[in-house]
């Protein structure tokens, strides 16, 4: 009876394995896909190769971010022109300057965009949706973000953004997203903080207007690690198991207890919250139910 009970489980503990470390692949290719950066040739006649502070690389300028006002430092991957006349030809030449912003500049999407102490930077989308860093805030936009089928991907790497997603093109969903935790829009305003206290990061999303999704990020690393070693914590118990030093009770209570949390670590677990509530993210645990907030408390971004 009990090598029944040990092959079935076996195979039970197998399927649930593979299933995990199947999605955490996955998981592992999407924040592969967010993180890559490269530029691929422009093959207009008058493109003639282009500078990175210094360095030659090839830039396709489709989907530029456009900078709409700063105050104090903010510096960006600058886009720029310029028209060098030959003997018998023109060349066109692009630039590209990570450098101080200031109102008009072109900014580069798949780069850093930063902001320092008591400076803030507004920024437009190609559609008309707009974002406001605070001070200390760090972003990433998504490579090609103004193809990209998923809708505009920014990554939160440090600080504090205020998103406007009233104004644009309303059917064009804007996602918003850090180690922990991920917000998705569509014609919304609401800002996102990133909260970094030693080894315990949070994220907390406060909504003015609509509703937004709030939810876990299982694409990050440190959720993907922790699904491996979960995967490995479910062979090993298997294996004492089937060498005798659990009981079937306690085999089964345990391996009930892993279930549960693999449940949860590749589950979203969304939650709406509306204008007016707002909802925190803490490591990897699941988000808060929301609660109320001044809505007119610290509206940094008016300034």
């Amino acid at each position: 009876m009990k090598n029944i009970i040990i092959l079935v489980t076996f195979m039970f503990v197998t399927f649930n394995f593979l299933s995990v470390r199947a999605q955490s692949q996955q998981l592992a290719s999407v924040t592969e896909r967010f993180s890559q950066f490269s530029y691929t040739e422009d093959d207009s006649l008058l493109f003639d190769g282009s500078y990175q502070n210094g360095f030659k690389i090839n830039i396709k300028e489709d989907c530029l971010i456009k900078v709409i006002s700063y105050i104090g430092n903010a510096q960006g991957p600058v886009y720029t022109q310029e028209i060098i006349p030959g003997c018998t030809t023109i060349d066109t030449i692009a630039k590209r300057e990570f450098k101080q912003v200031k109102p008009g500049d072109n900014l580069l999407d798949g780069e850093f965009i930063r902001t320092g102490s008591n400076s803030s930077l507004t920024l437009e989308f190609k559609d008309g949706k707009r974002i406001k860093l605070g001070s200390n805030t760090e972003i990433k936009v998504g490579r090609n973000y103004c193809k990209d089928e998923n809708g505009i991907q920014v990554e939160m790497l440090s600080g504090t953004v205020y998103i406007d997603g009233a104004q644009g093109d309303k059917n064009i969903t804007m996602k918003t997203y850090d180690d922990n935790a991920r917000v998705i829009i569509t014609g919304t305003a609401f800002s996102f903080e990133k909260k970094i206290s030693g080894e315990n990061n949070s994220s907390i999303v406060r909504v003015y207007e609509g509703t937004v999704t709030f939810e876990r990020n299982k694409n990050s690393e440190d959720n993907v690690n922790n699904i491996n070693n979960q995967g490995k914590e479910m062979d090993k118990l298997a294996e004492d198991y089937k060498n005798g030093k659990l009981t079937d009770i306690e085999y089964s209570a345990k391996m009930q207890q892993m279930l549960t949390s693999v449940n949860n670590s590749i589950s979203d677990s969304p939650v709406n919250v509306s204008a007016g509530f707002e909802s925190i993210i803490s490591g990897l645990e699941k988000p808060t139910e929301p609660v109320s907030f001044d809505v007119n408390d610290n509206r940094w971004w008016e300034n």
